[in-house]
């Protein structure tokens, strides 16, 4: 019987030892610098409050992305021009402010409809409150205070390049698609205006 107990004794203390020793790992090491949580104080490469203000227009060519409106109904778009202009803005630490106006204009077409069948239809957020949280290095999760709660993820690229990258709800107010709700997502890279 002692032997017993003395044995189940000397297993919880070892499963004790096991269990609160842990892997031996450093508070340094690469999981902890590659960390995604928000929000992350990795270095920044740029000031990125200052890089951000002005005004930035889309270097992408032949930029095509499907929109869908009514539940499942696809459209297909393609982008005409797109431009950003942000101004005010303000970071601290690892959150920030900043006002945002979003200029774009799409060709639509239904499935099965050739291009030249299309109407161009522009897609605007004028001076939209944008909250900052920075999700690593040189890169930034926004939150616009629009109706749609639209989110911006910014990675800062160079001084005058940026990649925004955003899932996006669109009331359409002209054309063929007027009074339509549409959903998309587009990666754009911006080249800012001298």
């Amino acid at each position: 019987m002692h032997k017993t107990k003395f044995s189940i004794i000397m297993l919880a203390l070892s499963m004790a030892l096991f269990l609160f020793s842990g892997c031996g790992g450093s508070k340094d090491s690469d999981t902890e610098t590659n960390s995604t949580d928000f929000p992350n104080n990795t270095p920044e490469t740029y000031n990125t409050a200052a890089v951000l203000d002005g005004t930035w227009n889309v270097i992408d060519q032949e930029i095509t992305t499907t929109a869908t409106y009514s539940g499942d109904v696809s459209l297909n778009m393609y982008l005409a021009t797109a431009s950003l202009l942000f101004s005010d803005t303000e970071i601290t630490g690892t959150r920030g402010l900043s006002s945002v106006s979003i200029r774009e204009s799409w060709r639509f077409s239904r499935e099965n409809a050739t291009i030249a069948d299309v109407d161009v239809i522009p897609i605007h957020l004028d001076n939209q409150v944008m909250s900052m949280v920075k999700s690593g290095a040189d890169n930034w999760r926004c939150e616009l205070f629009d109706t749609y709660k639209t989110v911006l993820n910014i990675t800062v690229r160079a001084h005058n390049l940026i990649q925004v990258t955003s899932h996006r709800f669109a009331l359409l107010d002209s054309g063929m698609l007027a009074g339509t709700l549409i959903e998309y997502n587009t990666t754009l890279t911006f080249r800012k205006k001298e």
